[in-house]
């Protein structure tokens, strides 16, 4: 994982990039938008003919197979023991959560307003 701006935003670029490219090959393309402002840029980012747009339907995909696609491209972003961190983190929290809910409403418990 990239942990400065700069290479966190080139990170984010690639996966990007490569989740386009990926969905392509499976999400049905359709003609574009003629008048799509942003078409020209995009076009001239990813390598496409400016005088043919085009667009591909993300929903026609599985929500699996979108899923997957969404994971593989954002896999090289993730800095695994932050994420490790995160997710310790979270569970403790829970586990806390719980804890105060389980008392809630019991005589002595934390969670009465006494």
């Amino acid at each position: 994982m990239q942990t400065n701006s700069a290479g966190l935003e080139h990170c984010l670029f690639t996966s990007t990039a490569h989740l386009r490219a990926d969905a392509r090959v499976r999400a049905p393309a359709t003609e574009g938008k003629r008048g799509d402002p942003s078409w020209p840029a995009f076009a001239r980012r990813y390598g496409f003919d400016i005088e043919h747009p085009v667009q591909w339907e993300v929903e026609a995909l599985e929500p699996a197979e979108l899923r997957r696609l969404v994971l593989a491209a954002v896999d090289p972003c993730i800095d695994r023991a932050v994420l490790a961190q995160q997710i310790a983190r979270e569970e403790q929290q829970r586990r806390a959560l719980s804890e105060f809910l389980g008392g809630w409403g019991t005589t002595g418990g934390r969670g009465t307003s006494d």
